[in-house]
């Protein structure tokens, strides 16, 4: 019930924490004959993790770690792995290179960016139910996150492309998100679904609704204190400080921040968006 949890870094160790009475325990501490680990996630009852691990190579003495083996000869990869959490013990491998893995709520499938794109496994078995590849074969896009819906219905996925895609559990595409202008490095569901919230290379969040794959806000970071929400209307809000450095364009016309404030500035914005205040 969110007392343990597993950390993972650049040589391929994994440790498994317990937090309890105000403290934190290490339980156990393995390693994997990788590098760098980028992809933890527990079973729904936590008695399995799911692991994903890089596949290039990279030697640790870039990151001032001492490197006492061997680089391979390619970087082919690793499968995903399905170990138990509690002595380390492989259950289940799915695909050949992956290094991003989630499993679904109820445990039942494990999807993976199998050979950069998309692959749906059979959890007990490891079969592969589905894979969705790029047209003529190419590398590109490729796929750097994954979530499954709450209700496990459904897969989201982003894109090298700038875009969010989702799928149900056959494999065809449901809707496309689109809005970002990078890479997506990071997605979610809301608990109930209704929400999905993705984070980019464009250094923005982007909050869209599912039923209709519509766009609610975007969400910016102006350094370590300030903060900026935008609608797609055009509406805002945003910190004290962020104020400072904000300004409309219309074409190359820059317009100054206080002809157009009150029109357009909406305190409170994001819990509106949310349906959390009127």
């Amino acid at each position: 019930g969110g007392k343990h949890f597993l950390i993972s870094n650049y040589t391929g160790g994994i440790q498994f924490w317990e937090q309890g009475g105000g403290k934190m325990g290490l339980i156990w501490e393995n390693q994997l004959d990788s590098n760098r680990v980028t992809s933890l996630d527990f079973s729904p009852k936590g008695e399995y993790f799911l692991v994903a691990r890089d596949r290039d190579w990279v030697p640790h003495n870039l990151y001032g770690i001492a490197e006492d083996r061997e680089q391979p000869y390619s970087n082919k990869g690793f499968p995903a792995e399905l170990r138990r959490t509690d002595n380390f013990e492989l259950v289940k491998a799915f695909g050949s290179s992956a290094d991003q893995a989630v499993m679904s709520p109820d445990g039942k499938y494990v999807a993976t960016n199998e050979a950069y794109t998309l692959s749906l496994y059979n959890s007990q078995t490891g079969q592969e139910l589905f894979h969705v590849g790029n047209p003529n074969g190419d590398l590109f896009p490729t796929v750097t996150c994954l979530a499954f819906a709450p209700n496990g219905q459904s897969i989201v996925v982003g894109l090298t492309s700038n875009v969010l895609r989702q799928y149900n559990l056959q494999g065809k595409l449901m809707k496309e998100y689109k809005g970002h202008k990078s890479t997506i490095r990071s997605v979610a569901f809301a608990p109930d679904g209704s929400l999905l919230i993705s984070g980019s290379s464009d250094n923005t969040a982007k909050i869209w609704n599912t039923s209709t794959g519509v766009e609610l806000a975007t969400l910016m970071a102006l350094g370590t204190e300030d903060w900026l929400v935008i609608a797609p209307n055009g509406l805002f809000d945003a910190s004290a400080g962020a104020m400072d450095h904000l300004y409309f364009a219309a074409g190359l016309e820059i317009i100054a921040m206080d002809q157009l404030k009150e029109r357009y500035y909406e305190p409170g914005l994001l819990s509106k968006v949310l349906g959390l205040s009127k």
